[in-house]
């Protein structure tokens, strides 16, 4: 699968999220399950305080992101993945069915990550993100700044 439609999927995700219900930001990850253990993994490190503040920080993650990655996998059974850096140091990691894998505070640099995956995966390849997604994250961003008082 490429790039460009991973890309898509997950753009096509974002849509579906219902700002004024932001328990719905659940749904843009690969499964409910795994969206609270990231998200109960973050409070307890002090990296978000809630939902609210894990939606905002990751839709600035892909506002302010400066350049992303597409991890290609032929030898493995597994998703290829996005990789999108922001230099607010928060990375956001997307399956190929565009869906968020994670999102966290990254205290290492997006060259030491990407060289540790570089082992694990067939390929990665910088990409370029797309003004769409920077557009629509933008937006999202401001109006959950909005409705939740942050």
């Amino acid at each position: 699968m490429g790039y460009k439609e991973i890309e898509s999927r997950f753009s096509r995700n974002i849509d579906q999220f219902d700002l004024e219900h932001v328990d719905s930001f659940a749904a843009l990850f690969v499964s409910e399950y795994e969206y609270e253990k990231h998200l109960s993994k973050r409070v307890a490190l002090g990296h978000v305080r809630d939902t609210a503040d894990y939606a905002i920080k990751t839709f600035l993650a892909l506002e302010k992101s400066t350049s992303s990655y597409w991890e290609h996998y032929k030898s493995f059974d597994t998703w290829d993945r996005i990789i999108y850096d922001a230099s607010s140091k928060w990375v956001v990691i997307v399956s190929e069915y565009g869906k968020i894998i994670t999102s966290y505070s990254m205290h290492e640099s997006i060259g030491a990550l990407i060289s540790k995956r570089q082992k694990l995966s067939d390929k990665i390849s910088m990409k370029g993100e797309g003004d769409e997604l920077r557009t629509k994250a933008t937006a999202i961003r401001n109006r959950l700044e909005i409705l939740y008082k942050r």
